[in-house]
This record gives C-alpha cells, sequence and structure tokens, in this order.
C-alpha cells in the first residue's frame, strides 16, 4: 500500500489503539494520535511513533492538556497520554480531514516523555535549519563570488599598470 499520509512530527492522525476489555476480549478503535517521529526514519520504516490521545481530561503526572483542541480539529477538549504511545505501520494511520500539526512545544514534550531523541523534534525546526544552512550557503557563494571579482579586478588593474610602464600588451614577453 503507499505510505498515503503525512507522517512529519507533530501531526495529528488517527491511529488503530487495541486493547482487551473486562471480559478478555480485544478490540481496537481509530484513535486521534500524535506522530513523533522524524518522516525520514517513518518512510524508511514504514512506521510511526505515535501518542494516544485521549478526551478524558488530564489526571495522571504524565498527561498534557491540549488548550488548543478545536484548532488541532479534535471535536472535544483532549489530553495526550504521555504513557500511551505505540509504533504502528504507516498504511494503518488515517488523515484527518485537515492537515493539523501541535506546536513545537507541544511536540518537544511528548517525545521527551516517550525517552526520542531530542534531534527528532518537528518538521518547522527542520525547515528552519534547512532554510538557515541555504542562506549561509548562498552567503558564502555571494561572499567566494566578491571575491573573486575582487581578485579579477586588481588582476586587470595590474595588467593595465603594466603595459601603461612597460607598453607591452602581453606581461608574459
Amino acid at each position: 500500500m503507499a505510505y498515503l499520509i503525512d507522517c512529519t512530527p507533530g501531526r495529528i492522525v488517527l491511529a488503530p489503539w487495541s486493547w482487551v476489555d473486562a471480559e478478555g476480549n480485544s478490540a481496537w478503535k481509530l484513535r486521534p494520535s500524535l506522530i513523533l517521529s522524524d518522516h525520514v526514519w517513518n518512510r524508511a520504516n514504514r512506521k510511526a511513533y505515535a501518542m494516544f490521545i485521549t478526551s478524558t481530561p488530564a489526571t495522571r503526572p504524565n498527561d498534557f492538556c491540549l488548550d488548543r483542541w478545536a484548532e488541532y480539529g479534535l471535536p472535544m477538549p483532549s489530553t495526550l497520554r504521555g504513557d500511551k504511545f505505540q509504533v504502528f505501520d504507516v498504511d494503518q494511520l488515517h488523515a484527518l480531514k485537515a492537515l493539523l500539526s501541535v506546536e513545537d512545544e507541544v511536540l518537544q514534550w511528548a517525545q521527551t516523555m516517550v525517552g526520542l531523541p531530542m534531534g527528532l523534534v518537528s518538521q518547522s525546526a527542520v525547515d528552519e535549519a534547512v532554510e538557515t544552512a541555504l542562506a549561509e550557503s548562498a552567503g558564502a557563494r555571494e561572499e567566494e563570488g566578491n571575491r573573486l571579482e575582487a581578485m579579477e579586478a586588481a588582476a586587470e588593474t595590474m595588467r593595465e599598470v603594466l603595459v601603461e610602464s612597460t607598453g607591452k600588451t602581453d606581461p608574459q614577453s
């Protein structure tokens, strides 16, 4: 199956969470979940780390209340369960109607809760780092180009001085 949904860190998706009920029967339900792992890792492994989102109010020490739940497209006040995360095959994940992402601070809290390296922060942090590197690279190329232009101008000036002082158009002769 094709990798159809955006699995970047901070993205909210629907994932099939399973549980066992009081009678010992197992079941599953699509639940909102926060993607934690880096999209490059997700694509390479066709898996993604996700954290459970519930409508139950935050009551545990590892819970994080999503104050901006409506902006994320969630139907009611929601909580991230810091102690409930799982690895899913990307083919099991479903997109929400809108492309929704949480802020970097929420994502960093969630990644810290599950012990993911902080190098897997967020797509916006990755994008910012890429933009900075490109700008620095362009600046270096421009600076190098300016140096080359200055050296060519200095060489031309030296040729002109040499021609004026010696009358020769070819400095080698």
